[in-house]
């Protein structure tokens, strides 16, 4: 599913920067206040650094935006 997500928002012109190793780093400030965080969003934000729309005017939030 997360290929195929990211395959299509490449093909619409998306910025994608891959992490090269997967990250398993999630803020515990983040974890511990929400406790059901989906699976393929923890997949999201291990895998994919940074995305934003061609124009720059839209983006995905990512590990980086969490952390201070």
């Amino acid at each position: 599913m997360m290929d195929a997500f990211l395959s299509c928002m490449k093909e619409n012109g998306w910025r994608i920067e891959m992490y090269e190793t997967k990250n398993n780093y999630l803020p515990e400030e983040i974890s511990d206040r929400y406790k059901n965080i989906p699976a393929y969003w923890r997949e999201f934000i291990s895998t994919v650094k940074e995305m934003m729309s061609p124009d720059e005017t839209e983006w995905f939030l990512c590990v980086d935006d969490f952390v201070s």
